[in-house]
């Protein structure tokens, strides 16, 4: 499942100007590791929601310093994720 937004992913790359060589990497990773498996670790959930269709969770991308918040619609095994932020998994941007 492709990832839904990535507007969030976009503003990282302006915001912290991260170098190419990550802003690769990163992309790479959200759409191999978060395309079709947004409820995998090594990313958890950010609040219990028993029951409801779609979760946030948050991710410290391997190998990096790089957090990504993101929606997980598990409803009907969709897998849609939607990208909430993307920053540094210790700043505060």
């Amino acid at each position: 499942m492709p990832i839904g937004n990535l507007e969030a992913l976009y503003e990282w790359a302006e915001r912290d100007d991260p170098g190419y060589r990550l802003v690769i990497f990163v992309t790479s990773w959200l759409a191999s590791e978060l395309g079709g498996r947004g409820w995998a670790a090594p990313s958890v959930p950010m609040l219990p929601r028993e029951g409801e269709p779609h979760e946030t969770r948050i991710v410290v991308i391997p190998n990096t310093e790089v957090s990504v918040i993101y929606d997980h619609e598990h409803e009907h095994d969709s897998g849609r994720v939607e990208l909430l932020w993307v920053g540094s998994a210790g700043g505060d941007t």
